[in-house]
């Protein structure tokens, strides 16, 4: 029985900390995704400075901050 694999958690933020938009899947060598630039509910977002917060989760989801990147979206 092997190991229980961990997922990824993006989490998309404006400048004042508000949710915009977020993606989970299961960590493989090299995890990737690309915002599209829309929220949760398919709106395209203005241009403007976001944060994607990456940070993975285990069986029990437990949470552990990767990385915060600085995001500018030019429209």
């Amino acid at each position: 029985q092997g190991a229980t694999p961990s997922t990824v958690l993006f989490q998309i933020y404006d400048v004042q900390g508000k949710l915009i938009n977020q993606h989970q899947q299961v960590a493989e060598k090299h995890t990737n995704w690309v915002w599209d630039g829309k929220n949760q509910t398919g709106v395209s977002m203005p241009s403007g400075i976001y944060f994607c917060k990456i940070a993975s989760t285990s069986i029990d989801n437990n949470l552990t901050p990767i990385k915060t990147i600085k995001l500018i979206l030019a429209r």
